[in-house]
């Protein structure tokens, strides 16, 4: 299906009217001709070319381009955000960190065994949220950034979800 574009826009179907250079209409887009598409100012592009899943294709204007796909620091980060708060939510967060306060104000030395085990539980927490905030800082520093970021290969594999 061919596709055309007018002032540079997005290439598109031909719309069901068009108006001529002379102020006249033409309906019913089967009829038109090469003529009269060309006087409502639209012009033929090529076929968009064929791409890989890792690429797209883009318009420019004049025409199509194909370029490879990458991720962005803002996509990455906005998707570790996503996954410690999927993993530990704020409010969680914030009760941990006050909690712990607690108990260092009450010293290590006097804590229970519950205690203790409420302290490293949440430790383990803050662990597995340092491992995504690691894994988000690998891959801003690729060059590029890869697009598929949220791949399970880019990330803790144990952060159940």
């Amino acid at each position: 299906m061919t596709r055309y574009t007018i002032n540079k826009s997005y290439p598109k179907r031909l719309p069901h009217r068009i108006v001529l250079s002379d102020g006249t209409t033409r309906t019913d887009n089967t009829t038109f001709t090469d003529a009269e598409i060309a006087d409502a100012g639209y012009t033929a592009v090529s076929d968009m070319p064929s791409h890989t899943e890792s690429q797209q294709v883009s318009w420019n204007g004049a025409d199509w381009y194909v370029q490879e796909m990458v991720g962005s620091v803002y996509d990455v980060r906005k998707y570790a955000q996503q996954l410690i708060l999927n993993y530990c939510p704020e409010w969680k967060q914030r009760n941990i960190t006050n909690r712990s306060m607690e108990l260092i104000q009450k010293g290590s030395s006097n804590w229970t065994a519950e205690e203790l085990a409420e302290y490293n539980s949440n430790q383990a927490i803050w662990a597995k949220i340092k491992e995504i905030r690691d894994a988000s800082n690998t891959l801003e520093a690729m060059s590029p950034i890869p697009h598929d970021i949220w791949l399970d290969e880019h990330w803790p594999s144990d952060i159940n979800i």
